[in-house]
């Protein structure tokens, strides 16, 4: 089992890095996903869920793509996307559990980090955190 802290991961980055760590077999764990951040300006990432969230069904609006708005959830469909799209891909989504904080069973644990994921200080972004909450995602503390 690999335990990851998302706190300042790129999210794309950090996704594709999960996959191919799940790709060999291992069950990950990430937590703090609220901490994880997405790179662009706060309007333009805002923009680009909302279109995503209101997309509906031509016939009936309430059957479509259901999108999270989650923090965990968030990170959960991106890492979806780069899974294969076979019983492969779904038996390794699976094996991953995302955490929001700390929970008390990974506190004494060793956190692999994820060199290639961290943000460089000098672009803008938001993090999950901020996006979950301007999205309408309930905050739990």
């Amino acid at each position: 089992m690999v335990v990851i802290d998302g706190n300042e991961l790129v999210m794309g980055r950090a996704c594709s890095e999960i996959a191919k760590i799940l790709s060999k077999g291992a069950k990950v764990d990430l937590i703090n996903s609220e901490k994880i951040i997405i790179l662009g300006t706060k309007k333009d990432i805002f923009a680009k869920y909302t279109v995503r969230r209101n997309m509906k069904g031509k016939g009936n609006p309430e059957i479509g793509p259901k999108f999270p708005r989650t923090t965990q959830g968030i990170f959960k469909r991106s890492l979806r996307g780069m899974l294969p799209k076979t019983a492969r891909g779904r038996e390794m989504l699976k094996k991953f559990k995302a955490y929001t904080g700390i929970p008390k069973e990974f506190e004494g644990k060793e956190k692999k980090e994820l060199m290639h994921s961290k943000a460089n200080s000098l672009h803008k972004f938001i993090t999950l955190k901020e996006l979950s909450s301007l999205l309408g995602a309930k905050q739990y503390e």
